[in-house]
């Protein structure tokens, strides 16, 4: 269940997703974010796949998303998680 070393940062990111929009007032347009879950450390992820920021952009932008949050945890030495957060560059994201 956790032995990830054959799946891609793609499919890590896809593998435990959730996806939701918030709509906003003032007739701005709603936001989208997802959160995916993924069973390594940041460190262990990024010494797999170094070019993780555009693994985060490219899921986002497949997914059409103005946010995505990764969720990692791991166990070893003993249970952590982290957060990450890619946001995406928009100006009408801010207002």
């Amino acid at each position: 269940k956790y032995d990830t070393s054959s799946i891609s940062s793609f499919d890590l990111l896809r593998k435990d997703y959730k996806q939701w929009t918030i709509e906003r007032d003032n007739n701005k347009n709603s936001i989208i974010m997802g959160i995916s879950a993924v069973p390594l450390s940041f460190e262990e992820w990024d010494n797999r796949d170094s070019n993780l920021s555009l693994q985060f952009e490219k899921y986002s932008n497949e997914n059409q998303l103005d946010i995505l949050f990764v969720l990692t945890m791991f166990t070893e030495p003993e249970f952590n998680r982290q957060l990450g957060v890619y946001v995406k560059n928009d100006s009408e994201l801010y207002e």
